[in-house]
């Protein structure tokens, strides 16, 4: 049975999937250690980095260029920067800045108390959220200073890829604010309440995902979720690529099954 989700359903189920990407990380023997042990059974949950979720973005990536290609005027928000908001509101949701505020703690505090009652523990949560802005995380340098030095080459081509990034995150932020207007406009008219509540979550985690980008320090260390991020952002260019040469056909059925076979 398969339920029948809106336009805008797909995209938050894009962005749910990325803030739940990195909690789920769990190996197949680890849940088998998991099932065979004995007296106090704790699942820890630890996430790192591996091929599959390069495979990921490849995925997100030809699945949004899908789309596009059978929508009328072919310029659709991008799946990927769907998911990406998700990853993006991870990171902003493990800050210390949001940790601390009263509702945030409490709930944080809830669900990690449900979890281990449930016999599961995050392990390495702080560390793979690790997030480098306003001057923090920058002191042992970056790709860019190792490629151009301490001047100020280093930190305009930081700045470069930064703007480069953000452009197209950017622009499905806005078509979701024209579509969350449109939709309240008509309201009991021709849009539901909840297509509408739908778009104004999208709108909401787009325009978080912008500051967090607009806040970012490339040239710095981050945490593996924000290399992550970074890789989903370069996947929207990867999508904007393929929606731009339309690719069909036999090309991409042999991608989508080289994907589904190695993940």
């Amino acid at each position: 049975w398969v339920p029948r989700m809106s336009y805008e359903a797909h995209h938050l189920l894009c962005s749910f999937f990325g803030i739940m990407h990195t909690l789920l990380g769990v190996s197949a023997q680890q849940v088998e250690d998991y099932a065979n042990s004995s007296g106090l059974k704790i699942l820890h949950l630890v996430w790192s980095w591996s091929f599959k979720d390069v495979l990921a973005v490849m995925h997100m990536a030809m699945l949004g260029a899908t789309v596009t290609a059978m929508a009328g005027l072919g310029n659709e928000p991008s799946y990927a920067a769907s998911f990406a908001a998700g990853i993006a509101m991870r990171i902003a949701t493990g800050q210390d800045s949001m940790r601390g505020l009263g509702l945030v703690k409490n709930l944080a505090g809830r669900v990690d108390v449900g979890l281990r009652e449930m016999g599961v523990a995050l392990d390495q949560a702080e560390e793979v959220v690790a997030y480098s802005g306003n001057g923090i995380g920058d002191c042992a340098g970056g790709p860019f200073r190792m490629l151009f030095g301490d001047g100020p080459e280093a930190r305009w081509a930081a700045f470069a890829l930064k703007l480069w990034l953000g452009l197209l995150p950017l622009l499905s932020t806005i078509q979701w604010l024209q579509r969350t207007l449109h939709a309240g406009r008509n309201i009991g008219k021709k849009f539901k309440l909840k297509r509408f509540i739908q778009r104004v979550i999208l709108c909401v985690l787009g325009i978080v995902q912008c500051i967090m980008i607009a806040n970012v320090e490339l040239n710095a260390s981050n945490g593996a979720l924000g290399n992550f991020w970074v890789a989903m952002l370069f996947g929207c260019a990867f999508e904007s690529f393929l929606c731009t040469f339309d690719i069909r056909g036999p090309v991409r059925q042999i991608f989508f099954l080289l994907l589904f076979l190695l993940i």
